[in-house]
């Protein structure tokens, strides 16, 4: 079921970083993507209207807002979440 690389990857993540393979590639196209969403994120911080979503970022903020009552919080989760956005 599972390929042995992955296998390899999650038993020894150490000796995996020293080991060539696709799985760099993987890595640098999520660490891409993460930092892609960070800026805009802050992007749509900084020009947020709570009454004129745009777009799901919009949303997510508003909804952040209600909940806690402020923006700063760690948007760690919707970092997470949100590249599988765009598999759908």
């Amino acid at each position: 079921m599972f390929q042995p690389s992955l296998q390899l990857y999650n038993a020894y993540p150490w000796l995996m970083k020293h080991v060539p393979g696709p799985h760099h590639t993987l890595q640098r196209i999520w660490k891409d993507t993460q930092d892609f969403i960070r800026v805009e994120l802050k992007r749509h911080k900084q020009n947020w209207d709570p009454s004129n979503p745009r777009d799901y970022i919009d949303c997510y903020l508003k909804e952040i807002q209600m909940v806690t009552g402020i923006l700063c919080i760690a948007h760690s989760v919707f970092l997470m979440t949100m590249p599988s956005f765009h598999f759908l």
